[in-house]
């Protein structure tokens, strides 16, 4: 019909259509080929090879899977990243459809600034999907943003009318995935449900391991997962340490989890929550190894599925808290995992008396870096009694050590200086790591008590002990320390070497830097260095940039005050107005770009002999 052609039976087909199709360059576009997969393949398959100067334009949910075919697969919208401006919100492609299409039902709606964090949130709920957003869009005729914001929780009740003029599976989101899921086979249907099961995303070990079962041999996952992605059912993801990974869009977890045998799901949830608990318990003794980037990373990936166990409770939720929480204080989570940590020790499930010692020690920590020095000191206290009744003596030094750090903070020094002793005296039989952080823990202490030349001794012993150890990441944070002692005593050059130091390894630990809790604190550093010797507008681009960093990963804003000092300076030296532009521009800088920005704008405060060390 498209082509003008008298319609016939099975006579020729193909030879007619590529006779009508000429030798000549041609275009033929084939729209909507998921259906009916085979019958378009076999097509273009033929054509292409009687009409050589032929392209074709298909469009399906899964490739033709022909000679020649290249597949590109048509994104969603684009989001805003996480932490974004309301500026860079609302100006995103999944918010301008959504605005565009909601003014259709409402004609004179606006999306302000305030509205921002809800469209973020609406549009990251719908994964940018166009259809999602137009349906969700006229839905805005009946709710304010905030209500349809609260009911995508019941996503296919809510958007379950679309145009009469639709064809039947645009009319609602439900019926678009059906249509997909429909055309699955019932074994990559069972696999679909069964994925919903992952939060964040998985790896196809996970999938292997939760996913398998009787009626779905592990060896058969590789293959219905392959079928799954080539089918836009699945998505593929950036992985950590090299691991592919893969994930549903939420829409199509939510329909695909509506599938799920009810009898099937309790013992997946088990699946889930073991791999997880089993996977942090294997990486905990490597966050402070050579591999801790790779395993700090493979941690953030999975940081979905780990909450996920952490919210259903219970001895797997424990031995993930137990396992991880050095992973939250590195990252700059303290809070989350505070909460966590506090969740599982307060539980009525009992543990055994090793998940106590490790909860304990993660509460000390934990409770610490959000400003609770005596609710650590109580955890310090039970951690020892636990190490010492159970003859686990590996980190009674360290944790003597920060006792000795809490006790410190609350003025006690003669106290402090006891407990100090007690660690260093336990420490000369520990492993090195343990050192190194009794000497970090050290420093601290000593800064307390005003010995700041004893304090930068144990910085830099902490900073090559952890460096020996393959700490990279506790080495930064002793450098830190190493950095502001420095400036303290007047020596600013070492304070800035320190400092640059410290971002140039700090992108290094990481690919997902941005997390990492030390480059807000060094770049905030380096802004007072800067300010001190009139340098205000990269003062000023350094605390812009440090305060969106830090703010990323829920850092306290312990240099609150001298931050606001350098703005008061800058803004006298160079005018507010100036000031404010600096900031808010460097305030949109990702990590990398801030890191590089300060390396360069710093690097003519050293003296030349410094000239090539960072």
């Amino acid at each position: 019909d498209a082509l003008g052609m008298p319609v016939s039976a099975e006579e020729a087909r193909y030879g007619r259509v590529a006779d009508r199709l000429g030798q000549g360059r041609q275009l033929l576009v084939i729209d909507n080929c998921e259906h009916l997969i085979d019958a378009c393949a076999e097509l273009a398959a033929e054509l292409l090879r009687r009409c050589p100067d032929l392209r074709i334009l298909a469009t399906s949910r899964e490739p033709l899977d022909v000679e020649g075919e290249a597949t590109w697969r048509v994104p969603s919208l684009e989001l805003a990243p996480e932490g974004a401006d309301p500026e860079h919100v609302l100006a995103s492609e999944a918010a301008q459809l959504l605005l565009v299409r909601a003014r259709m039902a409402r004609p004179n709606l606006a999306f302000t600034a305030e509205d921002a964090s809800t469209v973020a949130r609406v549009c990251r709920e719908l994964d940018g999907i166009p259809l999602a957003l137009e349906l969700a869009a006229a839905r805005l005729n009946v709710l304010s943003l905030d209500e349809l914001a609260e009911r995508l929780s019941d996503r296919f009740r809510v958007l379950a009318h679309g145009r009469r003029s639709a064809p039947a599976r645009h009319r609602t989101l439900e019926a678009a995935i059906a249509w997909s899921y429909d055309l699955l086979e019932p074994d990559e249907q069972l696999l679909l449900a069964r994925l919903s099961v992952f939060s964040g995303g998985f790896t196809v070990d996970d999938a292997e391991i939760v996913c398998s079962g009787p009626s779905l041999p592990a060896h058969d996952v590789i293959s219905l997962l392959s079928a799954l992605l080539s089918k836009s059912l699945a998505q593929g993801q950036t992985g950590a340490m090299g691991r592919a990974r893969h994930d549903l869009l939420e829409s199509v977890r939510t329909f695909a989890g509506a599938r799920l045998d009810p009898s099937d799901a309790s013992a997946l949830v088990e699946r889930h929550a073991e791999r997880f608990a089993a996977l942090a318990e294997h990486a905990a003794p490597r966050l402070t190894g050579s591999e801790q980037v790779d395993w700090l990373n493979r941690l953030h990936a999975d940081q979905d599925n780990l909450r996920t166990v952490l919210r259903r409770g219970g001895n797997d939720a424990a031995r993930i808290a137990a396992a991880v929480w050095w992973f939250w204080l590195q990252f700059g989570h303290a809070a989350e995992g505070d909460r966590w940590v506090r969740a599982s020790l307060e539980a009525p499930e009992k543990v055994d008396d090793r998940l106590q010692l490790e909860l304990h020690r993660g509460a000390a920590r934990l409770a610490l870096a959000v400003g609770d020095p005596e609710r650590a000191r109580v955890h310090l206290l039970a951690a020892i009694s636990i190490a010492e009744a159970e003859g686990l003596p590996g980190h009674l030094p360290a944790d003597h050590g920060l006792l000795a750090r809490v006790v410190a903070s609350t003025g006690d020094h003669d106290e402090a200086h006891v407990r100090l002793g007690i660690a260093r005296d336990q420490a000369q039989d520990a492993v090195p790591w343990v050192v190194a952080m009794v000497e970090h823990h050290a420093a601290v202490v000593e800064w307390h008590g005003g010995d700041l030349r004893a304090a930068a001794a144990a910085a830099a012993a902490a900073e090559r002990r952890f460096q020996d150890a393959g700490d990279g990441w506790s080495a930064c944070l002793a450098r830190l320390g190493a950095a502001r002692i420095a400036h303290q005593l007047g020596d600013t050059v070492d304070a800035v070497r320190l400092h640059r130091t410290n971002l140039a390894r700090g992108l290094d630990l990481t690919v997902s830097s941005f997390d990492f809790v030390g480059l807000p604190q060094d770049l905030q550093d380096l802004a007072v260095l800067a300010g001190e010797v009139g340098r205000h507008r990269l003062a000023a681009t350094l605390a812009g940039a440090a305060a969106s960093l830090r703010t990323a990963v829920e850092l306290r804003g312990s240099t609150s005050e001298r931050h606001d000092l350098v703005l008061e300076a800058a803004a006298v030296a160079i005018g507010e107005d100036e000031v404010v532009g600096l900031y808010d521009l460097a305030r949109g800088w990702p990590a990398p770009e801030a890191v590089k920005h300060a390396l360069e704008g710093t690097a003519d405060l050293l003296p030349d002999e410094f000239a090539d060390q960072v």
